[in-house]
């Protein structure tokens, strides 16, 4: 019988433990020029779960025909995977999340609510430019200062950042240059998300039909308008 006992408890244990431990999330956009990289990695489980995907080339096509790919798994090495995404298929994927938002009960409260559980690690911001006139990079030195300073200060109201952000502005006066990088770090609780999880389902139940419209768009179906 207690060998009953001492299972029961060491199972308790470990789901205290999977509750209070944390996903975290990394992402890294790098621009050099016209070249472009995002890096996204998720980790969970103390590191048991690992995922990391990176897309060395964000191909902005004219708008009439969309956006270009590709993506890179971490072990991938060769030719790359691309995905094209039409102007159409875009509008059709916004109007969906729409759909989903606009039939959640008080969804402003909702993301803010979940937003100030994000808590922000790490942010890093380096910009490093140059243009031909060095008055002109000056100038644009002070105005680029300016907007990561209100960008960081409207994710101040809305995240929990842990520790100072590192921001730098660097400008070169000798050559016409570009590069900047964004590096961020979050985190979550695991039983935060289960909370998150459960308003989310709460919200859409007391939004009148919107757990009809939420079960026909993610089954893929056009949902149709129900009364606000």
């Amino acid at each position: 019988m207690w060998w009953w006992i001492v299972s029961a408890a060491a199972l308790a244990v470990l789901f205290v433990v999977v509750l209070l431990s944390s996903v975290r999330v990394r992402l890294k956009y790098y621009r050099e020029g016209e070249n472009d990289e995002i890096d996204a990695s998720l980790s969970a489980l103390f590191g048991l779960v690992r995922l990391r995907y990176k897309v060395p080339t964000v191909e902005l096509k004219p708008w009439l025909r969309g956006i270009r790919l590709k993506v890179a798994p971490e072990e991938t090495s060769g030719v790359l995977p691309e995905f094209d995404f039409a102007r159409e298929e875009i509008r059709r994927f916004v109007e969906r999340v729409r759909k989903l938002i606009v039939h959640m009960k008080n969804y402003k409260r909702f993301f803010a609510d979940t937003l100030k559980h994000v808590h922000v690690v790490e942010l890093r911001w380096d910009t490093r430019f140059g243009l031909p006139d060095a008055a002109e990079t000056g100038m644009t030195g002070g105005a680029v200062w300016g907007l990561k300073s209100a960008v960081l200060g409207i994710a101040s109201r809305w995240m929990t950042f842990e520790r100072i952000p590192s921001v730098t502005v660097t400008p070169v006066f000798n050559r016409p240059t570009f590069r900047t990088e964004i590096m961020i770090r979050t985190q979550m609780k695991v039983f935060r998300i289960i909370a998150i999880g459960a308003m989310l389902v709460y919200r859409v139940l007391k939004r009148r039909g919107g757990w009809i419209v939420w079960l026909r768009v993610l089954l893929g179906r056009s949902p149709k308008e129900s009364a606000a």
